[in-house]
């Protein structure tokens, strides 16, 4: 999940109004360009880049809900999701200490954004996600911009690959899914067994005590020719955060839901702690220019 793209427009709760934004049709950076092109088409075609399949059947959850993504993908990663996608590969690289050509899991790698950077810098990724149409659109995206990183689809409660990277990343605000907390103890104790010996893990992702309540408000924005309108609140309690997505096709409103768990500084330190990880830092990065919507940045070590 992408956050960012969706805190433009008003932040404030009181507001009763829309802030609405426009993304223009042409980016600064061709590649931009290219990727939200794909989305607003929903390109689930084949490409070059190989694609594991690993079946899950069971009860679905909101993440699982595939045509659901496929309608607001382009409003999540917009142009300026894939143009910072490189200054958020930099920040997190400069806290993992890789070796060149180092083994790295994107986990979960929706649909390419940071899996693409990586790739382009040679590094041999492997990027898991559990929905269907994203790996498609990530594939179709790697095949364009002549990268060949592995696809895999499967849960990320479930994949494991014993000693096998040399780093793991969880960005874009993309943990605490889960309505069971210790399903998010699942991925991090995953992600602790795939790592080789000296690998480290690292999870950008939305603050529970973030300096400015920024998950409070309705927005809005174009993409394309569609409108996209919804609304970003907190739990009473403050621990998860509610998602909700509107857009119009034809005469019908069509809606999604989307929420995640938010983890302080010290709850995510100490998820870490208890999944085997030492040396666990934690870095403020509510005032990062380049990432508004992160709160923090978690790096463990094996």
């Amino acid at each position: 999940m992408s956050v960012g793209s969706i805190n433009s427009g008003n932040r404030s709760g009181n507001s009763q109004d829309y802030g609405v934004t426009t993304v223009s049709r042409s980016a600064t950076i061709p590649w931009g360009t290219l990727a939200l092109s794909g989305l607003l088409l929903a390109a689930v075609v084949g490409g070059k880049g190989r694609l594991v399949q690993s079946a899950r059947r069971g009860a679905r959850e909101w993440f699982e809900r595939d045509r659901d993504w496929r309608q607001v993908w382009p409003a999540m990663f917009d142009e300026q999701q894939w143009r910072i996608a490189a200054q958020e590969v930099d920040l997190v690289l400069s806290h993992l200490r890789l070796p060149p050509g180092a083994a790295l899991l994107d986990l979960p790698c929706g649909v390419g954004r940071h899996t693409l950077e990586l790739a382009r810098r040679e590094f041999r990724v492997t990027a898991v996600d559990l929905n269907p149409s994203m790996l498609h659109q990530a594939r179709w995206l790697a095949r364009r911009f002549g990268v060949s990183p592995e696809f895999v689809r499967e849960d990320m409660r479930r994949f494991v690959r014993p000693g096998t990277f040399d780093g793991v990343v969880n960005l874009g605000s993309s943990f605490g899914y889960f309505s069971d907390p210790a399903d998010d103890l699942k991925v991090v104790e995953n992600a602790l067994r795939s790592l080789r010996r000296g690998g480290s893990l690292a999870i950008e992702t939305a603050g529970r005590d973030l300096k400015e309540p920024i998950y409070q408000g309705r927005f809005g924005k174009w993409i394309g020719v569609r409108l996209y309108r919804g609304e970003q609140r907190l739990t009473p309690d403050g621990s998860r955060v509610h998602l909700i997505y509107e857009w119009r096709e034809g005469e019908r409103t069509r809606r999604c839901d989307m929420n995640f768990r938010l983890y302080s500084a010290d709850q995510l330190r100490a998820l870490l702690r208890r999944g085997g990880f030492r040396d666990v830092e934690m870095h403020d990065l509510s005032d990062h220019p380049l990432i508004p919507r992160a709160g923090l940045l978690a790096v463990g070590r094996r």
